[in-house]
């Protein structure tokens, strides 16, 4: 996570659809106490953005796009290429395949591996 400590004093946010795909992760872990102080000491300065009608329309139109183009990709992946749109951020993932799909995404690739 030092790769997002550094990016994050230039500013960072994380959608609601990423908080829940990481909380889900927790609750299911081996440590879920341990994983979920972890979590949260982590998103603490970070601002959790929610759908908007507005965030959802640019959904739609990332969404119709790629399926014309026969490249079905998962909601949750678009609502969050979607969000970063809206709010003209980049995305930091290690899932570059599914985002890079998205026509005028900013992606910063993360490093594979542990935290």
């Amino acid at each position: 996570m030092d790769q997002v400590r550094s990016i994050a004093s230039d500013g960072a946010a994380i959608s609601v659809i990423t908080y829940g795909e990481v909380y889900e992760g927790i609750l299911f872990s081996r440590q879920p106490a341990q994983n979920l102080h972890r979590w949260r000491e982590f998103i603490a300065p970070l601002d959790v953005i929610g759908v908007t009608a507005a965030i959802a329309e640019v959904w739609a139109e990332i969404r119709g796009t790629l399926r014309r183009r026969a490249l079905t990709t998962p909601d949750n992946d678009l609502l969050i290429a979607a969000t970063a749109l809206h709010f003209d951020m980049a995305v930091l993932t290690r899932n570059v395949r599914h985002f890079a799909r998205v026509d005028g995404l900013r992606l910063v690739a993360l490093a594979a591996g542990p935290g």
